[in-house]
């Protein structure tokens, strides 16, 4: 049972999916995401995000968002694992990357891990077919 932070509820995990490429090592971080099925659909949260389907994320500005015990602004904390990456294109908002690992310093010169939307496009389809992305 987890609990929901934006309407107070709390909902279950019913089925998941973990990239079969992942290994519980630091070196796989390029494969370190996972789908979770919720018992109940969202209904307070808009539409389910656009994911980024381009390859020009580097070099451009990131939103991070997270909820650990460590973070500061820019910097992912302790906790942040499964934390989104946003871009901003043409004026609008798209998922570009889920929070992996880091230093977990939280401070100015450590570093943040995250897996690139983009470069999963074909496996996050297969199990979510009515994912959104990016032209």
């Amino acid at each position: 049972m987890c609990r929901s932070d934006s309407g107070g509820g709390e909902f279950s995990v019913v089925s998941g999916a973990i990239h079969e490429n992942w290994v519980d090592t630091s070196s796989t971080t390029g494969y370190d995401i996972a789908i979770l099925t919720r018992d109940a659909p969202v209904k307070d949260a808009g539409p389910p995000p656009t994911l980024y389907a381009g390859n020009e994320e580097r070099g451009r500005l990131l939103t991070f968002l997270g909820y650990g015990s460590r973070g500061i602004a820019g910097l992912l904390g302790s906790g942040d694992s499964g934390g989104s990456a946003w871009l901003k294109i043409d004026g609008r908002w798209v998922l570009a990357g889920v929070n992996s690992n880091g230093t977990a310093n939280a401070e100015a010169g450590e570093t943040s891990w995250f897996v690139r939307i983009s470069g999963k496009r074909g496996w996050i389809l297969e199990h979510v077919p009515t994912a959104r992305f990016t032209d």
